[in-house]
């Protein structure tokens, strides 16, 4: 029996852009130093040195305790279709690795976030790493899961979100894209059966409850039995969950999926589709999937997965090259990347360049122009950006500068300054020290806005601590102005992914106090102000005041 289950190594989960480009470029390097572009124990070992190194293991350590260590890395940037394998003329001898044209491209760092984004959407199944040794996906599941996903998110019936459970299902029965009506039917059954369940309802019992045939169904060649049990049941349902969550991070690191703020229908974190990426969605979604008859070896058939966007991979010299990844000119590169990675492009370029150059004496104008060709193609994606430092209440950093950048955007003729960890030196009347942010126009009229993120995009509730807090930056806001003499607090903003109704009877209690308006956006309200062409500053603050 072969498994008909999707499959994804979970050695690391996601597909950071970024972090992805690194991991090939040592990858490389050491498939560089070796004379056959082989990866014997030595070369690998030195290999996962350099990644620890620049803590591409999910920060530092490998995200799965038992994730096989260099093998199971390469069968995922494998099945990534970023390298194939050559196979050797001796029997036993170790398989030559070479980048492929999109391994290759990210490796050089040319817009890694549309090349990781096109993998991630081209990956297949079958394909060679469907067909390889410990896998043996059967040759029957011709689909793209990444697609697949995309045209169930597309499909009202589920009203356009989906969680790890829904994506489960695709994984189990989703063989090829003609089961799609298959799939979601399943998924509304499913929502159903937990929806009405008493008690405490777990969404394990919902998922097997429209499973046709456990053994079958769920067979994978680890996890093998003829007498399938319910303790067998659950180990398998949640193992395919964990594949599920694989694959919807893959997505989502990619920018493909956007996090929603509801909870999913089993009350977990949910996805929608990121619109900003529909033409590269439905550019991939129309290639027709190759089952790799006519590519033997299987060399051929991997190169062409991973063509990136040549019409083929014609080369003869594949020879993976060294790369300098210590040189200062890399590691602006990489800092420009790293910064992409946390703000999008919602970062100052201009003081971005003007820090670099003068902490390393780079030339301002090579930092430009090396910032230039590592973001040509850089997407100015709000929504995805904003929503993902806002549901994570470890990144409120990001979360304000992302905030700032777009007010600087949107209002060139102001002055916006992210005050950060600016502290009060005068703590008679308030110890706290300031708002996130301020923007001043030129009439001197000021706005001071709070940006809280949330864990997982969870209502914020305006508490009575922030209340102080806020009132107090308002009655005294040192500092944070620029003329204390001329600038005046217009409105308070604070800005979230949503809020608890409590949250705005307090900010209208704390309107009253202060005679200042309170006012509370959550951020797709935020977004739609600043996309709004007619909103000039006036107009803004206005509809902070109303």
């Amino acid at each position: 029996m072969k498994r008909t289950v999707w499959m994804f190594p979970r050695c690391k989960r996601s597909a950071p852009p970024t972090e992805l480009g690194l991991l090939v470029r040592s990858l490389s390097n050491a498939l560089a130093q070796s004379a056959e572009s082989t990866l014997d124990q030595e070369g690998e070992d030195a290999w996962l040195e350099t990644v620890a190194e620049f803590e591409l293991k999910s920060g530092g350590a490998f995200q799965h305790i038992a994730s096989g260590g260099g093998r199971t890395y390469i069968a995922y940037l494998e099945q990534m279709g970023l390298i194939f394998k050559r196979l050797p003329a001796e029997e036993g001898a170790k398989p030559q690795i070479f980048l492929t044209l999109a391994g290759r491209e990210l490796a050089d760092l040319k817009n890694p976030a549309r090349v990781i984004r096109h993998q991630v959407l081209s990956l297949q199944f079958p394909s060679p790493y469907s067909k390889a040794r410990g896998v043996g996906i059967c040759p029957s599941v011709k689909v793209r899961p990444s697609i697949f996903v995309c045209e169930m998110l597309s499909d009202k019936r589920l009203g356009n979100m989906l969680g790890n459970e829904e994506v489960a299902l695709a994984c189990i029965y989703g063989r090829s894209h003609a089961d799609l009506d298959k799939v979601i039917n399943k998924c509304l059954k499913a929502r159903s059966f937990f929806k009405a369940s008493t008690g405490k309802p777990t969404r394990w019992d919902a998922l097997l409850s429209v499973i046709d045939d456990p053994y079958p169904d769920l067979y994978s060649q680890r996890t093998k039995t003829d007498h399938p049990d319910r303790s067998w049941q659950l180990k398998r349902i949640k193992g395919v969950v964990d594949d599920a969550n694989a694959l919807v991070n893959r997505m989502y690191s990619a920018g493909i999926l956007i996090r929603d703020l509801n909870e999913s229908a089993f009350k977990t974190s949910a996805y929608r589709l990121n619109r900003q990426h529909s033409a590269a969605i439905e550019a991939v979604s129309k290639l027709p999937i190759n089952d790799g008859k006519n590519y033997k070896p299987g060399e051929a058939w991997q190169r062409r997965l991973g063509k990136y966007d040549s019409d083929k991979d014609i080369r003869k010299d594949v020879t993976c090259r060294t790369y300098d990844l210590q040189s200062p000119e890399e590691r602006f590169r990489l800092e420009v990347l790293s910064q992409y990675t946390r703000l999008g492009t919602l970062f100052d370029y201009e003081k971005f360049c003007r820090e670099f150059s003068s902490k390393t004496g780079m030339d301002i104008t090579d930092a430009k122009r090396i910032l230039d060709a590592v973001l040509p193609e850089a997407e100015d994606d709000l929504e995805y950006q904003l929503l993902l430092t806002s549901s994570d209440d470890k990144r409120h950093r990001d979360f304000e500068l992302c905030i700032s950048y777009v007010l600087q955007k949107k209002f060139p003729e102001c002055d916006v300054k992210h005050l950060g960890q600016l502290k009060r030196s005068d703590k008679t009347e308030l110890s706290h020290d300031y708002a996130d942010v301020v923007i001043r126009n030129p009439a001197h009229k000021c706005i001071f806005i709070d940006a809280k993120a949330t864990r997982n995009g969870k209502p914020y509730s305006y508490n009575a601590g922030d209340v102080t807090k806020s009132e107090g930056y308002v009655k005294y806001p040192g500092e944070a102005v620029t003329d204390p003499e001329l600038d005046t607090v217009e409105a308070f903003l604070i800005i979230a992914p949503q809020f608890s109704q409590g949250a705005y009877k307090r900010a209208a209690l704390s309107a009253e106090r202060t005679q200042t308006p309170f006012k509370l956006m959550d951020v797709r309200d935020f977004l739609h102000k600043m996309r709004d062409g007619e909103t000039n500053y006036d107009g803004f603050l206005s509809s902070l005041s109303a």
